[in-house]
């Protein structure tokens, strides 16, 4: 716990999730509860006090020893622009240690503020939104528990990183999880209020990749999300009832990306890679 006439920055529990909750509203975000109680199972929730209210918020979630993602940073509107924000990150870089490459998905907002603390812009996001008019590819079977060893092994090959704790918590999240039939890719579609992500989606081939989402849409059914920078695969998308509504810039600090970079189409959501 670090304090000062700032406030506090100390690691929140779970308890204090509607704090983060309103906090989010405070700053026009949807409140996006599963998200958050994900969050606070496999990362770090941070938040910054004042006067008995969390004024800030910042997660890191880490992958191993060297790599880490951090999400949620969000600063108050009544408190911005007085260095909150500068302060958290801080706090959070300083916590994943200087061997830890750390990465985010930036707002337009937030980018200039990264990239004073060594973050670097590597390429651009774009957040898609819709019903997918696709039948399914019937190229994969859901996923189920006795997949795990399996599903963990192809998470780690493909991301580069185990991330065994996520992919395990992932099938009782997720909505649908759906492992491709040659076993070359697998990925998820988890309910975030307004409609589904589909996110992992981890596949060898944009084939591969197309059939995973078609066959996801036509288990969740209604609108689905897509945060994708693949250009193929986002024309795809596109082409087949998914519109653009946002868009963001992916962001590191440290050493580069592990694992294959080509092969992760989606993250499982932008707070965690």
């Amino acid at each position: 716990m670090i304090g000062s006439m700032n406030g506090t920055i100390r690691r929140l529990g779970v308890a204090e999730l509607p704090a983060c909750m309103a906090l989010a509203a405070d700053r026009g975000w949807q409140p996006e509860e599963a998200k958050w109680r994900l969050l606070f199972s496999v990362g770090e929730v941070y938040g910054l006090e004042l006067g008995g209210q969390v004024i800030a918020t910042a997660t890191l979630t880490r992958y191993g020893t060297g790599l880490g993602a951090i999400s949620m940073v969000l600063v108050a509107a009544a408190h911005e622009g007085k260095g909150h924000g500068r302060r958290i990150m801080n706090h959070l870089i300083d916590a994943a240690g200087p061997e830890t490459t750390v990465f985010l998905h930036a707002t337009p907002m937030g980018q200039p503020l990264y990239e004073k603390l060594g973050f670097r812009v590597t390429h651009h996001v774009g957040m898609h939104a819709g019903t997918m008019d696709v039948p399914p590819a019937r190229i994969s079977r859901p996923a189920t528990h006795a997949d795990l060893p399996d599903l963990i092994a192809l998470d780690a090959k493909i991301f580069g990183v185990e991330r065994a704790d996520l992919v395990t918590r992932l099938l009782d999240f997720a909505a649908s999880v759906r492992i491709a039939l040659d076993g070359s890719g697998y990925a998820a579609a988890w309910d975030n209020t307004s409609n589904h992500v589909i996110g992992p989606l981890l596949a060898g081939s944009l084939t591969t990749a197309q059939g995973l989402v078609s066959d996801l849409a036509a288990d969740v059914a209604g609108p689905v999300r897509l945060d994708l920078d693949d250009p193929a695969l986002t024309s795809w998308a596109l082409g087949h009832g998914a519109q653009l509504f946002a868009s963001g810039t992916f962001m590191v600090r440290g050493a580069g990306m592990p694992g294959l970079r080509a092969h992760v189409w989606s993250p499982v959501m932008q707070a965690l890679g």
